[in-house]
């Protein structure tokens, strides 16, 4: 007699596609035709699983049937054609079924089984044969730390956090950072920021902090900066962790609970070589700055003094107007004497020079009657050399004015200045700028001693302009 009817796999229960599964040492024994050849029932007693609220586990004599059957590339019709020609091609079974076929709306459903470590017996796990975006996020990642070697955690926070301390690994994620959508930020973020405190201080994982802090929603921000409350002091000051504060100040809307912080430790900030850029960060920032501008109106000559704290001031100069800072502008003002002979005070008075401020010419006139003394300094002469590079035509005429004064032996500065070590430079510089009727003049008031500038070696460059 010839069958037409729908000959499906060796019943199996339904798995749900959130499941987990991998296949792993699938048993290769019987073949597919031959069980249904020997077997006129084509639905056999169902294998015991175990499965959520059960007991046992699946130890069915049919196992290695239904590995192979799943394993078979033919869909069960195509099979059921090629064991019985006779019988005519028949489509899938849609009745009501306690299997899950093989073929039909259910195909994209496969078995995965998983072989025990303790026993022989293979385990059924059910899942979808398509992860999801989420899980291959984290599947990469997880791939990256088994093949380069970092470990054998089996946590995933531990591999997010071992893969981002890792120099490739940290280039790694950031790179995988750019093809990320929001849900793959955030399943990757919800890994990591418990350790996001640790990571910001890491050589390489703080450079995977900047780049999740601009991708971060605000939910996401305030789990981060609850992470760093009480430590933003010490991440400031940190050649690594200043960098993530720095980013955290650009990407904040309101930055108070950062700067609540930071408020007490402003002289400590200014003088840290990290700590000095977040400050600048602060500065740069559109928030009320009195509370920076406050610790330069106690100590601005000293602050301008100090390495790094020239730099803070130039850059207060810079983005704060005239009326905010006015009283610091004051003691620089009081004190130039003191900052343009200072190796970092002078930078700062470099700065008000070429700056657009309107109460510079205060700056200039001191400059120029002490022009002869300051360019015979190492620190000042830089000073005297800005200022000629950025006089009026007038003030040029002033600056030869001093230069033409008599010093010893009845000789010019002009030329003391030539056979100067510092002072050549602003020579030079003079030249440079000066038009040509200054020039004239400078060359006839030296050209008497050019003779004597050449045995000096500070001359070669002067001599060249005076030819």
């Amino acid at each position: 007699m010839l069958y037409n009817r729908s000959y499906s796999a060796p019943p199996v229960e339904k798995f749900i596609l959130d499941d987990d599964i991998e296949l792993d040492e699938i048993q290769n024994a019987l073949e597919y035709k031959n069980y249904y050849k020997r077997n006129k029932n084509p639905r056999l007693d169902p294998p015991k699983f175990l499965f959520s609220g059960q007991s046992s586990i699946w130890a069915s004599e049919h196992s290695d049937l239904i590995i192979k059957t799943f394993k078979e590339k033919k869909t069960a019709v195509e099979m059921i054609d090629l064991e019985f020609p006779e019988s005519e091609s028949c489509s899938e079974f849609y009745g009501t079924s306690r299997t899950t076929s093989p073929v039909g709306d259910t195909s994209f459903v496969l078995l995965n089984l998983v072989q025990r470590s303790d026993s022989s017996i293979m385990i059924p796990i059910a899942c979808s044969s398509q992860k999801t975006e989420k899980a291959r996020t984290l599947d990469d990642i997880k791939d990256f730390y088994l093949k380069c070697g970092l470990g054998s955690s089996t946590d995933l926070s531990d591999i997010c956090i071992t893969v981002c301390k890792d120099q490739e690994g940290s280039r790694y994620i950031q790179g995988l950072m750019d093809t990320w959508n929001a849900d793959q930020i955030s399943l990757f973020f919800d890994r990591i920021v418990d350790s996001s405190f640790e990571l910001s201080m890491n050589l390489f994982g703080n450079y995977v902090i900047q780049k999740i802090i601009p991708l971060l929603n605000e939910s996401q921000i305030f789990s981060l900066i609850l992470q760093f409350f009480g430590h933003i002091y010490e991440l400031s000051l940190h050649v690594y962790g200043c960098r993530v504060v720095q980013k955290l100040i650009d990407n904040l809307r309101d930055v108070k609970s950062v700067v609540a912080e930071l408020e007490s430790h402003i002289p400590e900030l200014i003088e840290s070589p990290n700590g000095n850029h977040v400050i600048q960060r602060c500065i740069d920032k559109d928030i009320d700055k009195r509370f920076l501008l406050k610790e330069f109106e106690k100590n601005g000559v000293g602050l301008a003094q100090q390495r790094y704290g020239c730099r803070v001031l130039q850059r207060l100069f810079e983005v704060c107007s005239e009326e905010e800072t006015w009283s610091i502008y004051l003691q620089i003002i009081k004190n130039i004497d003191i900052l343009i002979n200072d190796k970092y005070g002078n930078y700062v008075i470099q700065h008000f020079i070429e700056s657009s401020n309107k109460h510079k010419d205060q700056i200039f006139s001191f400059i120029i009657k002490n022009s002869f003394d300051l360019s015979k300094d190492k620190f000042s002469s830089n000073a005297v050399e800005k200022c000629v590079n950025n006089c009026s035509k007038e003030q040029l005429e002033s600056l030869f004015k001093e230069f033409s004064k008599v010093h010893e032996n009845s000789r010019p500065c002009l030329y003391y200045m030539c056979i100067d070590m510092y002072a050549n430079y602003v020579v030079q510089r003079f030249f440079d700028v000066a038009d040509e009727e200054l020039r004239t003049k400078a060359k006839a008031l030296v050209k008497p001693y050019i003779k004597d500038m050449k045995c000096i070696p500070f001359t070669k460059h002067i001599l060249s302009r005076l030819a």
